[in-house]
């Protein structure tokens, strides 16, 4: 049985009780689980990075073995198990604990359920769309 459609986010555990506030489930992507954290709606491992990677310093070498973990998994298998352990939930976050998403392995993530054709962003961040308009454009 497949689950529902679902808005997918990124975000990190510093958020967790705006995302609970806002009725957004907030499922692990961490290599472990804070212990403070009794009320996660999941713990999604294949998601997280190695043990080894978590020493790396994020950069080509951290992107690169996170990519080939992603290209192990399937991104609509992985979309549709989530949905499915999320049933009265309409909004998932998939959280771990770097605040950053560009010093983070959540923003790959981001990236490769968007590639499947998947909306995932950070929660909370404001996306613009249109053109870039500089301050000599303006007069």
């Amino acid at each position: 049985m497949e689950g529902k459609a679902i808005k997918l986010y990124v975000s990190h555990f510093g958020k967790y009780k705006q995302l609970k506030a806002a009725g957004v489930a907030v499922v692990s992507i961490a290599r472990f689980n804070p212990k403070w954290a009794k009320d996660l709606e999941g713990w999604c491992t294949s998601l997280a990075p190695t043990g080894d990677m978590i020493k790396l310093p994020v950069g080509e070498e951290y992107d690169r073995r996170f990519k080939e973990i992603l290209a192990k998994r399937n991104p609509h298998t992985m979309y549709a198990e989530i949905s499915k352990r999320n049933p009265r939930h309409e909004m998932v976050a998939l959280c771990c604990y770097e605040k950053d998403w560009n010093e983070c392995h959540r923003k790959l993530v981001a990236e490769w359920f968007t590639k499947a054709g998947y909306e995932c962003s950070e929660f909370g961040m404001t996306v613009r769309k249109g053109p870039k308009v500089t301050q000599t454009e303006l007069f």
